[in-house]
């Protein structure tokens, strides 16, 4: 499938997915998985339409996903007692204990 409305559809749903990466990214997995969907995306875009080879944008495509699929595994969460027991008492603080 080739032509200019297909570029345009195939720029616009790369751009859907880079946003859906960069989108609170902070909160999530960082800008890593953006910036491997950035990668991607021209690889897309050059394996398709300048390298003209479908192995490339196959390629590119299945980073996509990767990266996609990446952002969106949650963030495991330590629990409340682990935060506790990494925090080193002072030797000079007094404990309620004494």
């Amino acid at each position: 499938m080739t032509g200019t409305y297909f570029y345009l559809l195939i720029m616009l749903l790369l751009s859907v997915s880079l946003f859906s990466l960069a989108y609170k990214a902070k909160t999530r997995r960082g800008y890593r998985p953006f910036w491997i969907g950035l990668l991607s995306t021209v690889i897309i875009v050059g394996g398709k339409y300048y390298a003209l080879s479908d192995y490339l944008f196959y390629l590119g495509a299945f980073i996509l996903i990767i990266a996609s699929v990446w952002n969106n595994i949650p963030i495991k969460e330590s629990s409340s007692s682990d935060k506790n027991e990494s925090i080193v008492a002072c030797p000079n603080c007094k404990t309620s204990e004494s």
